[in-house]
This record gives structure tokens, C-alpha cells and sequence, in this order.
């Protein structure tokens, strides 16, 4: 299938071939291709990320970004993180905030995006410095696109997914319960 990607700051898509496996248990990637160019991207991606998988805005250099968010960094309160949240997530979905702590700072929040055809979960971090987070789910009806367990360091206003899922039977009711652990 193709995946077109609106690349920020830009007015153009980024396409990509994608190749999906359905094991009837879990959806998983097989394989990619960039048909688009990838080479402007070297100037604004961050380190780790392939070049070939990168759509940053290229008005920016590496030492260039802004976010928004750093004037934040340590000041957590509720109007902040709904900030975070409305422009994080999707719009057709339903969003929970779950917060946790670190040494009785909540400065880790889980963030649930569901509709009736699945679930995401992603996981925020407004703490001062680095953390582990542990991301366990025990679900029904759901076909996995990503591991039931998931690790995941977090830097200063890190954000990374580390669940989703979609319904596997239609018309049945499917149940998601995680628990987080943070180091």
C-alpha cells in the first residue's frame, strides 16, 4: 500500500510503499520503500532515525529546534499537558490522560486514544531528566500492531508510542488494561 505523509512546514507528501503482514494475531511492517526523495532530510533529522523514514521540516538544522513546550519543562499542571495533548493527538478520537510519578513528581503521562476501531497509547514525559518507562497491556479482540511490552527511555519532552491496536472482530466488544511502571 502506499502511505502518503504531509511533511510540516511543507506543502507537499512524502510517500512511502508499505508492505504489511496480517497474522490474524498481529499486524506487522514486512517492508518499505521510499518513493520519494530523502535526501533534503539530512539536514533536520535527529540522530537514529533513517534518513529513508525521515519527514522533518527542513527550514530547520539540527541545532535549530523549538519546542514549544521546553518553557514548560519541571511546571506541570493541567492546562499545560491538555495543551500537549490537543496538539498530539488525533482529532476523530476519544483521549484519556493517565498521570505518573517519579520520586512523587507526576511528570510521566500515558496518553489512550481510542475509537471503535482500536486503541493507541503514547507516553510523555515533561521530567527534568531521563527516565524508563514500562509499558505492559493485556487485551481482547484487538489485533496487536506493536508488542504487548514495551521499554522505552524518555528524555525532557520525549514522545513515543508504545501501543496500538485495532478490533478484530467487528461488533464485539474489545477490552485494553495496562499498567506503567516508571524508573
Amino acid at each position: 500500500m502506499d502511505l502518503y505523509v504531509t511533511t510540516p512546514g511543507q506543502n507537499q507528501s512524502e510517500i512511502f510503499f508499505i508492505t504489511l503482514n496480517n497474522n490474524r494475531r498481529e499486524i506487522t511492517a514486512d517492508s518499505y520503500e521510499r518513493t520519494s526523495p530523502y535526501a533534503p532530510y539530512f539536514v533536520c533529522k535527529d540522530r537514529g532515525v533513517e534518513p529513508a523514514l525521515c519527514v522533518c521540516n527542513k527550514s530547520l538544522g539540527k541545532d535549530d529546534f523549538y519546542n514549544p513546550f521546553s518553557q514548560y519543562l519541571g511546571r506541570i499542571d493541567k492546562t499545560i499537558v491538555n495543551d500537549f495533548v490537543r496538539q498530539a493527538t488525533n482529532r476523530d478520537m476519544r483521549v484519556k490522560t493517565f498521570p505518573y510519578g517519579v520520586n512523587n513528581d507526576q511528570c510521566i503521562f500515558l496518553i489512550e486514544q481510542t475509537n471503535s476501531a482500536g486503541i493507541i497509547y503514547d507516553v510523555v514525559s515533561f521530567c527534568k531528566k531521563a527516565v524508563e518507562v514500562t509499558f505492559n497491556i493485556d487485551t481482547r479482540n484487538l489485533v496487536h500492531m506493536s508488542k504487548l511490552s514495551a521499554t522505552v527511555q524518555l528524555r525532557p519532552l520525549d514522545m513515543r508510542l508504545v501501543y496500538a491496536g485495532v478490533e478484530d472482530k467487528p461488533g464485539v466488544k474489545w477490552v485494553a488494561k495496562h499498567t506503567v511502571t516508571v524508573v
